[in-house]
């Protein structure tokens, strides 16, 4: 018994242990990318010269949009936002899903982002 509970304790101090270091190093060194090219909307998130890229065809992107989702630390689904480690001030529509970016942008940055990406392309309507 005592064997099993040090395994876990230890097991989930790790957890947290590397959670905590990727949020300082999200804080420190993240940041987002955003790159509208022909046919795809791609989304980075990295850390120095790790990430993922997500990429989303331009045609089936609906309702390009500024949309603040819940920031309390308190929401367990938002607790993420609360530390700008995802979810964002912009959000579109990509079939039955809503997805969000530009998690580091204040209302002003997320409207001329928004601006910007519109003036390249329509993204199905003009509502923001």
């Amino acid at each position: 018994e005592g064997t099993l509970f040090v395994a876990a304790w230890l097991v989930g101090w790790t957890v947290a242990g590397v959670v905590a270091i990727y949020t300082w190093l999200w804080g420190a060194i993240g940041r987002e990318v955003v790159l509208l090219g022909s046919d795809a909307l791609s989304l980075k998130r990295e850390i120095g010269k790790f990430g993922r890229v997500h990429e989303y065809a331009l045609g089936e992107i609906k309702r390009l949009r500024i949309d603040r989702p819940s920031r309390s630390i308190w929401d367990c689904g938002g607790s993420a936002q609360f530390w700008g480690l995802s979810g964002g001030a912009i959000a579109f529509d990509y079939g039955a899903k809503t997805f969000h970016f530009g998690a580091g942008a204040d209302e002003a940055e997320a409207l001329q982002i928004v601006s910007d990406l519109r003036t390249r392309h329509s993204f199905g309507d003009r509502a923001a």
